[in-house]
């Protein structure tokens, strides 16, 4: 932030964001929220009986993973109309376990814009990470409208594509597990692949 100058003040807040998130929405201190956020947080599964999990419990969002959980914070504390980019595992859009997740975002949030890169090695491999990752742009508060799916091979984005899908196209309205479908290209709405069944066993 140095870089902008005198003009921008800045605040590190050296807490436990998890902890610290609670403590803010439990007790209403949230102020009139953030109006923009970006996160690339931490990949890391959460012990079902850690404290952490207890106190997301708190305030109603159940998740396994802290990704998750820092996202669904961060949506709790954002004004109406703020917006949030993350860089996140992919793994969120479908799942069992992620169920509750994915039912906190799409109540509290539109999903604005999907970014996802061809190869899971070549856009981080600088960093070791085999996830297959995508950035979301969520605008919290917000009526849900069309979504636009961005595709690149990696961090370059010298091949950048962009399409627009309808919601109905992302979520689909009778999938009981709300999968979330990340068409590639606009003849590749996803039907009849695997996230699109409406049920499992």
């Amino acid at each position: 932030m140095a870089r902008y100058g005198s003009s921008i003040d800045t605040t590190v807040i050296d807490r436990d964001f998890i902890e610290d998130a609670v403590y803010r929405i439990k007790l209403g201190r949230k102020g009139s929220g953030y109006t923009h956020a970006i996160l690339n947080p931490p990949y890391k599964k959460i012990n079902s009986h850690s404290a952490h999990r207890a106190l997301l419990r708190l305030v109603g969002l159940e998740t396994v993973n802290l990704y998750t959980a820092f996202l669904g914070l961060s949506m709790e504390l954002m004004s109406k109309g703020g917006e949030i980019v993350a860089i996140i595992p992919r793994s969120f859009c479908n799942g069992l376990y992620y169920k509750p997740f994915r039912e906190w975002m799409l109540q509290k949030s539109s999903v604005e814009q999907i970014h996802l890169f061809h190869s899971r090695t070549s856009a981080f491999n600088d960093d070791e990470v085999l996830q297959e990752n995508v950035i979301i742009k969520l605008v919290c508060g917000k009526k849900q409208g069309r979504v636009t799916i961005t595709t690149s091979s990696d961090t370059r984005f010298s091949d950048l594509q962009s399409h627009e899908y309808p919601f109905s196209e992302i979520v689909h309205a009778a999938d009981e597990q709300k999968f979330i479908h990340v068409p590639v290209s606009p003849t590749h709405t996803g039907i009849g692949s695997v996230p699109l069944a409406a049920r499992s066993s």
